[in-house]
């Protein structure tokens, strides 16, 4: 989400001073960050959970409601019973 990021580049940063960011999935900080207008793309990701839907519909994904949950837990009860 950073002007700067661009995965080509050593350390995918192209600002020559900015440490590396090793876990990316945790806070950090940097000094070099500036938001980048226009990351965030609603019809790319209206078109990607489309192509998700129609991938799980043909080869029958992980379709995850609460009664296939309720399901599962009331065999899970009816096996430790009896």
């Amino acid at each position: 989400m950073c002007r700067a990021y661009d995965p080509t580049v050593s350390d995918q940063c192209r600002e020559d001073d900015a440490e590396y960011v090793r876990d990316k999935a945790t806070a950090n900080f940097c000094d070099w960050f500036v938001p980048s207008a226009g990351v965030f793309d609603a019809a790319g990701k209206q078109a990607a959970d489309a192509a998700s839907a129609q991938l799980d519909a043909l080869f029958g994904g992980p379709a995850v409601t609460d009664s296939s949950s309720d399901d599962a837990l009331s065999d899970a009860e009816a096996l430790f019973k009896s």
